[in-house]
């Protein structure tokens, strides 16, 4: 069908907060044949605010090069729509920073960690706009060891500096700006001396020596202005926070729960092997059981993908290793099955699956294949 809408003049207008645009009621609308579709036809849930502001963002002049940046497709879609993930998706370092720190890993957690990097690049260019009152300063600009204190003041405010009592109320942010600067410094004299049409200067020697020279003065005294303090913050309150333990009866409250959730969900899925909040409170419980049986990180138990589970890591040549194995030894052998995944740092990890743990992840597996759930 065709559409025809005459607009007023005012009919659209901008919104200035969050960059988007609204349409009055101002519209024509006689004799307008109107097919109503759903925006999204994928079925998944669509972000629009982080996608609106990702599109503002990447509308530059260098939109080329954004567009073949990873950290457009891994990381802007994880991030928060709020100011903090504007102005990380909008300055052209902190996009490159971010992509430096995809391009070191493999795991696709580690999108969660480089949008977190992103965001405290953001934080410290918002508080040094606000403190020498230009809302267009670019992180580029902030590397020139004329600013260095004025960095240093920015960090304290964001990490929650008490001047008083010395101490931060987000010390291990303090900590991480100093490593976090250094790699920035780094990457921008690569980015320099390959010439990046994102980063042009008049005397590129020059600016060259400044990315030096700020980087310099991090190492030298980051430590001595913010790191040592922060750091101290940090132990102390290891100390004076005492190490709180479950009891047993509360670990086996919480594993008969689960064992209860699954064995409803199992029950519903096998009625109705659609139901998809029977799936997921499944697959959940599943991985809490894993979890709690290995006492494994959840990172090492829920990006195990299927490959590695269904792969078969039960040799015949091992005759010699199972002698040497007790009697109730061999009993879990046999009965539990193990995977090797890879953890944190590519490490390999041994996780084991008790049987009802199996047999949930079998039932998922063979929906998931059946519906596409």
């Amino acid at each position: 069908m065709s559409t025809k809408a005459i607009f007023d003049e005012n009919a659209i207008q901008q919104k200035p907060n969050n960059n988007i645009y609204i349409v009055s009621d101002n519209i024509s609308t006689d004799d307008m044949d109107i097919e109503i579709r759903p925006i999204n036809e994928t079925g998944r849930n669509v972000r629009h605010r982080s996608a609106s502001q990702t599109l503002v963002a990447c509308a530059s002049e260098h939109a080329n090069i954004t567009a073949t940046l990873r950290v457009k497709e891994e990381v802007f879609s994880r991030m928060a729509s709020d100011e903090n993930g504007f102005v990380a998706r909008r300055d052209s370092l902190i996009r490159h920073f971010g992509e430096f720190c995809l391009k070191k890993h493999k795991r696709a957690q580690i999108a969660h960690a480089c949008a977190n990097k992103m965001r405290e690049c953001s934080r410290l260019l918002i508080e040094m706009r606000r403190r020498i009152g230009n809302s267009k300063f670019s992180f580029f600009e902030m590397l020139s060891p004329v600013l260095f204190d004025d960095v240093v003041m920015s960090a304290k405010a964001i990490s929650g500096y008490d001047g008083e009592k010395k101490t931060y109320q987000a010390p291990s942010l303090a900590l991480h700006l100093g490593t976090t600067l250094q790699q920035v410094c780094e990457l921008t004299t690569h980015l320099l001396l390959k010439t990046s049409p994102e980063f042009k200067c008049d005397n590129l020697e020059e600016r060259l020596k400044q990315v030096k020279r700020f980087r310099f003065l991090v190492q030298s005294q980051w430590s001595n202005k913010v790191s040592s303090l922060a750091l101290k913050n940090l132990v102390e309150r290891k100390w004076n926070k005492p190490v709180i333990l479950p009891l047993t009866k509360d670990v086996i409250k919480f594993r008969s729960d689960i064992l209860e959730c699954a064995n409803r969900s199992v029950a519903l899925l096998k009625k109705e092997n659609t139901d998809a909040k029977a799936f997921k409170k499944l697959v959940d419980a599943s991985l809490a059981f894993t979890i709690l049986f290995n006492r494994r990180r959840i990172g090492d138990v829920q990006y195990v993908e299927n490959e590695s589970y269904l792969r078969d890591f039960s040799a015949s040549n091992q005759t010699e290793f199972l002698e040497l194995l007790t009697e109730s030894e061999r009993t879990l052998t046999s009965s539990y099955k193990r995977v090797v995944a890879g953890g944190k740092g590519s490490r390999a990890i041994v996780i084991l699956f008790p049987p009802n743990v199996q047999e949930y992840i079998n039932l998922l597996l063979e929906i998931r294949n059946k519906t596409g759930i």
